[in-house]
């Protein structure tokens, strides 16, 4: 009894060792969905997520709390949302006048609040002077559920990382310390380690605080945990929570689009930007900002892109060279918002590229009984070619070209001697010259692969 006693002592010192929680509660059922390919395309594809604010004041109309400014707390959490092309939208704001709202004591008080006045439209997000006391801990805010539409957060920390750290939840992120035993999921067919959040790339934790984060964000609790200190839904201090992690982006980004609760809280008065998928050498592009309001606008690209001229609303683009590589062009807004516009850039180059039989480093002979597979190789990849074209030169050779693929099919009309199978690729900045090679054709003991998916 003693050694229990002495366990559930250091259990519970533990726990008090922290000086604010997040009252939300884990949910008894959590959805584990197949990931991206990427954490997104670009700020063109961004979602917009409205919110309406609801300030709590006393049943006769007067404050209890001076009312933050509420443009300043959609700057706060666009600092965090936007660079995964989530952006927050100011939808409004109404005063509930109930003295009994003031001071949340429960999570059962804060739930009933968040059937108060609520709207299907939009994240409500309350503002209340106090939350409930935990211990020698406090509450500093609440997401009804997870997922949800409702979430209440004390005035003192509504431009802190609790205001960001609530939001997730809403959008279905569970604390990074959740399942910090960890376990294993099926993600896509791939096993990852989903341990603490259910998110691939963030690591379990065994609950950061104060206690075992020390005042440079650096973790000394050891256990074997190698926690990011930085996470907005960890339990670390509050100056340090400032990221999440590519893997919550696509997370949130997912359940904002599938999950019933959240499908009306989208809407069309975030600032959007054009969507941009090549910038070339050759001529300009011009990118615009839609719904911009009264923001100003700092433009900046990567290394390869000049900007011609800008303004407010729009940016003129072009590309510095002809060589193909990726590119951007971010707007940094005025009231918080960041938008950054991926595309290509350049004009495709075959230079480091060669033809060879699909499959095969040293070709063979070219095979005349079946369509042999002939592909385009390179270490690197084309990019976001919209075009490939393939000929041969010799006189009744066939050559079938599978579109949207750097692959062809090719068959002989003769059992000996040589052919020349050459590809021309086009994007939206040029076409590349033709690149041809020889191959010699040996009948049927060729190296030819047959292709029943493509039948003749």
């Amino acid at each position: 009894m003693k050694k229990l006693f002495l366990l559930l002592l250091t259990i519970l010192s533990s726990y008090w060792a922290y000086s604010q929680v997040c009252g939300t509660s884990t949910p008894s059922r959590v959805t584990i969905y197949p990931e991206e390919p990427s954490n997104a395309r670009g700020a063109s594809s961004s979602i917009c997520v409205d919110i309406f604010f609801h300030i709590v004041r006393n049943t006769n109309g007067t404050n209890v709390f001076t009312p933050p400014n509420l443009d300043d707390i959609v700057s706060n959490l666009n600092e965090f949302y936007t660079p995964h092309n989530i952006i927050i939208n100011n939808s409004g704001s109404a005063f509930i006048n109930n003295t009994d709202f003031v001071n949340i004591d429960n999570d059962n008080e804060a739930a009933t609040l968040g059937q108060t006045n609520n709207r299907s439209d939009a994240i409500n997000y309350y503002i209340v002077e106090t939350l409930w006391d935990v211990g020698p801990d406090f509450v500093t805010g609440t997401a009804i559920s997870i997922p949800s539409n409702n979430l209440v957060i004390r005035n003192d920390r509504v431009l802190t990382s609790t205001s960001p750290h609530e939001l997730g939840h809403c959008f279905n992120l569970l604390h990074t310390h959740e399942t910090a035993l960890g376990v294993e999921a099926i993600i896509n067919g791939s096993n990852c380690s989903t341990a603490g959040d259910l998110v691939c790339d963030t690591p379990a934790d065994p609950r950061l605080g104060n206690g075992n984060v020390n005042p440079n964000c650096v973790y000394t609790g050891g256990g074997g945990f190698n926690p990011l200190t930085d996470n907005i839904m960890s339990y670390s201090r509050a100056i340090c929570r400032n990221n999440y992690t590519n893997g919550q982006g696509r997370r949130m980004r997912t359940a904002i689009s599938q999950e019933l609760v959240l499908q009306e809280v989208t809407g069309n008065s975030c600032v959007r930007i054009s969507e941009v998928n090549n910038v070339c050498p050759s001529e300009t592009t011009t990118i615009l900002l839609t719904n911009l309001g009264g923001a100003t606008t700092i433009w900046t690209s990567s290394a390869n892109v000049d900007i011609v001229s800008s303004n407010n609303s729009q940016a003129t683009l072009r590309a510095i060279n002809s060589v193909l590589g990726d590119g951007w062009v971010r707007a940094t807004l005025s009231n918080g918002i960041i938008l950054t516009e991926e595309f290509e850039v350049g004009v495709i180059s075959l230079d480091p590229y060669y033809i060879a039989l699909e499959g095969y480093m040293i070709d063979p002979a070219l095979n005349n009984e079946v369509w042999n597979y002939v592909d385009v190789w390179s270490d690197t990849q084309l990019g976001n070619v919209f075009e490939y074209h393939w000929n041969v030169m010799t006189t009744g050779s066939a050559v079938r070209h599978i579109d949207g693929r750097s692959i062809a099919m090719v068959r002989p009309n003769q059992n000996w001697g040589s052919i020349q199978i050459g590809i021309q690729v086009e994007n939206a900045c040029g076409t590349t010259p033709w690149k041809w090679r020889t191959f010699n054709v040996n009948g049927a003991s060729g190296g030819g692969r047959t292709g029943e998916i493509y039948p003749e």
